[in-house]
């Protein structure tokens, strides 16, 4: 493993002081430096929206902690999947509070 560093060490060591170290325009470097920050947000976005696509679809009688739909048990005082303590109303006033279900 220790070989492998040393190698790769002297192997960047070479190409930096050849002359043939990998440059570009300056224009480019910060959107490549942001990348994975763009990436992220952009993933984030992406599962909020589906997210608040699921609750609305299922008009709020989603479990708030595992996703469980609760319409189709309306008598259950609890998530029969996680045991979060409240039914189908509870849940469709916490998704409300988090603002994901229209009043």
């Amino acid at each position: 493993m220790a070989a492998a560093i040393i190698i790769e060490s002297l192997a960047a060591y070479w190409w930096i002081n050849s002359g043939r170290a990998i440059t570009g325009p300056s224009w480019l470097m910060p959107p490549l430096f942001f990348l994975p920050i763009y990436i992220g947000i952009a993933w984030f976005s992406i599962s909020m929206h589906r997210l608040k696509r699921r609750v609305r679809a299922a008009d709020g009688c989603l479990c708030p902690n595992c996703l469980y739909d609760l319409a189709a048990c309306p008598d259950v005082d609890k998530c029969p999947e996680c045991a979060f303590a409240g039914g189908p109303n509870e849940a469709r006033e916490s998704w409300r509070a988090a603002g994901l279900v229209k009043r």
